[in-house]
C-alpha cells in the first residue's frame, strides 16, 4: 500500500484533518522516550474513539503492518505508531 493510498485510508476512517502526513508531524512522532534511534513514520493518525482505534488496529492487521502505542504518560500526543512493509505510521489517541 502506498502512503497516498494510507493516508486516504486513514482520512476515510477519521477524518481529513486527524491524519497527516506533513513534515511537522512526522518529525514530531519520529521517537519516543527509549533509546531506541529516531524513525520517522509516514503518516500520523489522530482517532477520537475506541471504534476508530480498533478500525486502524484493523487496518493495520489487514496491511500486515507493525504497529504499538506510545501510552499517554509518554508523551502528550499519546501516538501509536505503525511499521508498514515500507512505511510506517503513528496514531494518536487524544
Amino acid at each position: 500500500m502506498s502512503r497516498e493510498a494510507l493516508i486516504a485510508e486513514l482520512q476515510a476512517l477519521t477524518s481529513a484533518q486527524r491524519a497527516s502526513a506533513a513534515p511537522a508531524h512526522l518529525d514530531q512522532h519520529s521517537q519516543d522516550q527509549s533509546s531506541h534511534a529516531a524513525h520517522q513514520p509516514d503518516a500520523v493518525v489522530w482517532p477520537e474513539t475506541t471504534a476508530e482505534v480498533s478500525s486502524i488496529a484493523a487496518l493495520a492487521n489487514r496491511q500486515a503492518h507493525w504497529h504499538y502505542r506510545m501510552g499517554r504518560r509518554q508523551q502528550p500526543w499519546r501516538a501509536i505508531p505503525f511499521q508498514c512493509t515500507a512505511a510506517s505510521l503513528w496514531t494518536s489517541r487524544t
